[in-house]
């Protein structure tokens, strides 16, 4: 289902995008859901529904890199709207394996952009030799317990997602640091950040209409 929804997403991104775009009231919806995540990228929620989940544009200003290992608490589909991606692939080693020794977080939102990171629990993890690279209009998608990086490599790198409602309590974050972070507070988006990266994939997506 998620599938064929960012599917169809992608097809009509010029006239949401334009729509968007005509309206500072809804400019100043999106900036109230919408936040600079901390790893690197602005997290624009144009549509959320309890029990139904989100519609996203993810945002690379710059290339990226430096990002956390992690999962998330809900199924999601994505696709390339310009720019370029990677993708670095990880899981649990088994207590036979060699891996490298890090803290899983369990990492959850608090209050309305506030999230936390505790309950640190040491684990090893294994990278997949191989990175997985997606350009404009290729897709990808993950689960619970999916554990990756997903980063820009070139800029500005546009991703449109559709995510799942949440099905798990918290997802995890892998970090070297053991400390437990109790407020995380990101930067939050005005609506300046909203008009002009949503004007921008509204030109991309009106040069490269999608049918």
């Amino acid at each position: 289902m998620l599938s064929h929804d960012v599917t169809e997403r992608r097809s009509s991104l010029a006239p949401v995008t334009g729509r968007i775009c005509r309206s500072r009231s809804l400019q100043d919806e999106i900036a109230g859901r919408s936040y600079w995540h901390p790893n690197g990228f602005i997290k624009l929620v144009l549509e959320e529904r309890a029990g139904w989940g989100q519609v996203r544009l993810h945002v690379w200003p710059g290339a990226s890199g430096d990002d956390d290992v992690h999962d998330h608490a809900w199924q999601y589909e994505s696709v390339v709207v310009v720019g370029d991606v990677r993708e670095v692939r990880y899981r649990e080693a088994s207590d036979d394996e060699v891996g490298d020794e890090v803290w899983r977080h369990s990492y959850g939102m608090t209050e309305h952009r506030r999230f936390t990171l505790r309950d640190p629990v040491p684990v090893r993890i294994v990278m997949e030799p191989r990175p997985h690279d997606f350009h404009s209009g290729d897709r990808s998608g993950g689960a619970p317990g999916h554990v990756h990086r997903f980063f820009a490599v070139t800029a500005p790198t546009v991703t449109l997602l559709r995510v799942g409602p949440i099905l798990t309590p918290f997802s995890h974050v892998y970090r070297i640091e053991s400390a437990p972070q109790p407020a995380l507070v990101p930067r939050p988006t005005s609506r300046a950040d909203v008009a002009e990266w949503v004007d921008h994939v509204r030109r991309i997506a009106t040069a490269s209409p999608v049918g």
